[in-house]
This record gives structure tokens, C-alpha cells and sequence, in this order.
């Protein structure tokens, strides 16, 4: 992976990057970077020592030497960057467009827009299975999955999955992802989900798998439908909206989606069952209508 020197005089000339509120970036700053006439985000470390940078710089350097190998919605980081003779972080190519979180909580967008854009992250978690399955690369997990990690571009429908020095690859550590928490409802079924050992902080108290990519993805697709996180919400609370997704006839091959998150069976892509949602089981999945309704139903 090649190394960009940045000169004092050019690192005083960089601008930060005006983030989209939904998204929460607590380790690094990013800046706005051009290099070679070619757009780019800088994200410079606040952590530049120890176990997980040496781990970060090894993640990304392990996305650069797969990149052909990879999904083409992976946004993978190009360059390392040294200033003052020290690696600060790295440069990835820019993405023009809009955070998936935005879109997701725009109640004026067509339903069906919303939920292409889900299905195209379904796929895309299908493509890293084969990916996984036959080839060398068989250690592969976005691991970090959520809608504030995904950029749409609007203009030709596509999406792209940033943030990737997070990703599980290889042998490199497990980072901070953030649905897999001990206090979000996986842990319920704690010999499913793998804990990390490691005593190093800040690392992810949960080991990345496929279990744990589908746990994130389908948590995201019961957020959406709901219009609130559901990941830290009680047991009770969890089984009552299950049953009430029944009630408005949600299809129950994606109600069992969400069902198997707290059992012991291995997690399903519910991609293809998306389509089967129409607009009024949208609007009646709501938070505030399940509210209204859900006294009526749950004793």
C-alpha cells in the first residue's frame, strides 16, 4: 500500500469534512484531501500506537491487497498518510451522496425506494458469503453494520459501504461495532453470539461472523420498520412488537427473521422478503401507530 507524505503547510491548509448528523465518528478527524486531482477523505487517527492502530493499518492494508477480490459497494481505503514522519491515518476515495440514515428516516420517500436500498446491502451480505466460500479470503465480515456507515448516490442508485477499517478480515482484532454491545438484546443469547476475550480496551466485546453481520442487518430492516431502535429494548417489549407484526400480516418468513436473533438457530438474510411489505404495513409498523394498537392486542 503506497504512503502519501503531507507537509506541515499542506496539513494546515486541510478543511473538515461537514458530516451528516447521523453520522457518529468518535475516533478519528476527517478531512477534506485532494490528491493528484482526485478527491478523498483523510481520516487522521486519534490513536496512532498500540494493538488496534497497528491493527487498523493492518485492516486496511489487507482491504487493499483483496480489493479485486471484494464487493464493488466496498469504499477501501487507498493510501497510508505520514506526517512528520509518523502514520497518521489513511486517505479514502470520496463518495458523493447521501447517508443511508437520512434516507431511511425520511417519511416522505416512497417505502419501496427505501427498501431497494436495504435489499441492495442483503445482496451485497450474500456476495461476501460466496466470497468467503470460494475464495482464499474466508474471513470477511463488515462487522460495523449500520445505516450511518452506508452512502447512497440518488443519481444511479448505488450504494457504498464506508468506514471499512472497522471490518473483520483476516487475523486482524475485533473493533467497536455498533449493535454488538452488551447491552443490546444479543446478549439474551450469549453462546450464539462469540465473545471476545481480549481484555484490550476498546475492542469489540463480540467476534465478528456471519452471525453477527445478519444480527446488525436484520436489526437494521426492524428499525426502519419501526421508526426507532429496537437494540436495546427490553425482552418483553422485543416479543410484544413480533406479535404485532403478525397482527398487521407482515410476512412470517420475515417476522421468523427477526425471531431467530434470540435463538439458538443460525441468523437468515431477510432480503428476500422485503418486497412483501406494502405501504400500509409500513405506515401501521410505526412506533406510534403500534402504540395505539398494541393495548388493544398485548393484554
Amino acid at each position: 500500500m503506497k504512503i502519501i507524505t503531507i507537509s506541515r503547510k499542506q496539513f494546515e491548509k486541510l478543511k473538515l469534512v461537514d458530516l451528516d448528523k447521523n453520522i457518529m465518528n468518535t475516533e478519528s478527524k476527517i478531512y477534506d484531501y485532494t490528491y493528484k486531482g482526485y478527491r478523498k477523505i483523510l481520516k487522521y487517527l486519534y490513536l496512532r500506537e498500540g494493538t488496534i492502530f497497528g491493527s487498523k493499518l493492518q485492516t486496511v492494508q489487507a482491504l487493499n491487497d483483496n480489493i479485486e477480490n471484494l464487493p464493488e459497494e466496498f469504499c477501501i481505503p487507498d493510501y497510508l498518510v505520514s506526517y512528520k514522519n509518523e502514520a497518521i491515518g489513511f486517505t479514502v476515495p470520496y463518495v458523493n451522496g447521501i447517508n443511508l440514515s437520512t434516507i431511511l428516516n425520511d417519511y416522505k420517500m416512497n417505502p419501496k425506494e427505501q427498501i431497494y436500498y436495504l435489499k441492495k446491502i442483503g445482496f451485497m451480505l450474500e456476495q461476501l458469503k460466496h466470497i468467503r466460500m470460494y475464495s482464499e479470503l474466508n474471513d470477511i465480515y463488515i462487522n460495523d453494520l449500520h445505516a450511518s456507515n452506508f452512502i447512497v448516490n440518488p443519481y444511479n442508485k448505488s450504494i457504498k459501504v464506508i468506514d471499512l477499517d472497522s471490518c473483520k478480515i483476516g487475523d486482524n482484532v475485533a473493533f467497536p461495532s455498533k449493535y454488538l454491545i452488551n447491552t443490546s438484546l444479543l446478549e439474551l443469547t450469549p453462546n450464539k453470539y462469540i465473545k471476545n476475550t481480549s481484555t484490550q480496551v476498546g475492542l469489540s466485546p463480540i467476534v465478528a461472523n456471519e452471525n453477527s453481520d445478519l444480527y446488525c442487518y436484520t436489526m437494521m430492516i426492524l428499525n426502519y420498520l419501526r421508526g426507532k431502535d429496537s437494540s436495546k429494548i427490553t425482552i418483553e417489549e422485543f416479543y410484544n412488537y413480533l406479535t404485532y407484526l403478525e397482527y398487521i400480516k407482515i410476512n412470517p418468513n420475515l417476522i421468523d427473521c427477526f425471531n431467530n436473533l434470540l435463538t439458538a438457530k443460525d441468523n437468515i438474510n431477510p432480503v428476500y422478503y422485503l418486497d412483501t411489505i406494502d405501504t400500509t404495513q409500513f405506515g401501521r409498523a410505526k412506533e406510534k401507530v403500534y402504540e395505539v394498537n398494541k393495548k388493544k392486542l398485548i393484554p
